[in-house]
């Protein structure tokens, strides 16, 4: 039984309620390689369990494209996206079932045996991929889909989880509990991105006395602006694609540029704000994914200054390592939040 979720619970409770089936986990960034191992199980039926329905669908038509033609039930929540599904064949799949949550461990096992007796998907027919009221949004727009995040630890093909719970899982389990322990009673002193990118940002600018500053950190492949300070209506900081000048050659390759009175190298600071001022310094804030430009009409930077900011990488790189971190962290945690959806206030 391939189970592709997030929560250890849902294995749990397959293992432990009568199931005569191995349970294989997978969490769902991990899927793509799983179906890539040389020597994956054939499953005899599929488990899907993620917070939003086109999630669910995206993995559903995933395995079906994999060659995995297993019947499968996917478990549902509340909204109007789910409630847009069919319960029978939703996305188009002949082989596939809605389960509503909550539901017992003995009625999970019931329904996936029942999902067994479901005819196999069809390698001729691909099914319907997010038409109609099926499409329909149920992310919030600032939610990370599971796509966007970084690829989790995948179990090796063939791994069956020990559900009697052997010493060494027990062990790991009581090391991941007590580290989540220790974070919440810690969380006052855990800080993110922009808190702490505006707190290097204010002390860069008052060790080389600049009148305007921006603060990029690096996001994957990208450099998101994270604190700007002095920029004027007209002066707009962009995304910065990994094939922009300041990414690729002041991000990656922890490189330094004094700009002094010249247009030569204007053209290369394009979006980040402060090209079109008269003297600029851009440098790295390694180790940290960090690039602080600054800029100031009057006199040009001097070799101190940049030696000034050298130092104040060295000092604020932990600092903004943390932040990355903890950005990373709550995003991989994102889908434990188990918040309700507040119903949406209409005049009348």
């Amino acid at each position: 039984m391939l189970v592709v979720t997030r929560s250890p619970n849902l294995a749990l409770a397959l293992g432990g309620s009568g199931s005569a089936h191995d349970v294989v986990e997978v969490r769902p960034p991990g899927l793509a390689a799983w179906l890539s191992g040389p020597a994956r199980p054939t499953p005899a039926v599929v488990v899907i369990a993620q917070p939003w329905p086109e999630d669910a669908l995206a993995t559903l038509f995933r395995l079906r494209d994999a060659g995995v033609s297993a019947p499968a039930l996917i478990l549902s929540g509340d909204g109007d996206a789910w409630a847009a599904l069919e319960d029978t064949a939703p996305g188009g799949d002949p082989a596939s079932r809605l389960l509503p949550l909550p539901v017992t461990g003995p009625d999970l096992v019931a329904a996936v045996e029942g999902a067994l007796g479901a005819p196999s998907a069809p390698t001729a027919v691909a099914p319907t991929r997010l038409a109609g009221p099926a499409a329909a949004p149920s992310r919030p727009a600032d939610e990370p889909s599971e796509a966007d995040e970084a690829p989790a630890p995948v179990p090796p093909a063939g791994h069956v989880i020990d559900l009697r719970g052997g010493e060494a899982e027990q062990a790991r389990a009581a090391d991941v509990r007590a580290a989540v322990r220790r974070l919440l009673e810690q969380v006052d002193e855990v800080y993110g991105v922009p808190e702490s990118a505006a707190v290097v940002l204010a002390e860069a600018r008052a060790r080389v006395g600049a009148d305007a500053a921006v603060l990029l950190v690096a996001d994957g492949e990208r450099w998101r602006p994270a604190a700007v300070e002095g920029l004027t209506d007209e002066e707009r900081v962009d995304v910065l694609p990994p094939s922009s000048w300041v990414a690729s050659t002041i991000g990656s390759a922890r490189r330094g540029l004094v700009v002094e009175d010249t247009d030569l190298a204007r053209e290369r600071l394009d979006g980040v704000g402060l090209g079109a001022r008269r003297h600029v310094l851009v440098a790295p804030m390694a180790p940290s994914g960090a690039v602080v430009v600054l800029a100031r009409e009057d006199p040009a930077f001097t070799d101190g200054e940049v030696s000034s900011l050298v130092d104040l990488a060295e000092e604020a790189g932990p600092l903004l390592v943390a932040a990355q971190d903890a950005r990373s962290l709550a995003r991989a945690l994102a889908p434990l939040r188990d918040v309700e959806a507040l119903p949406e206030r209409v005049s009348g």
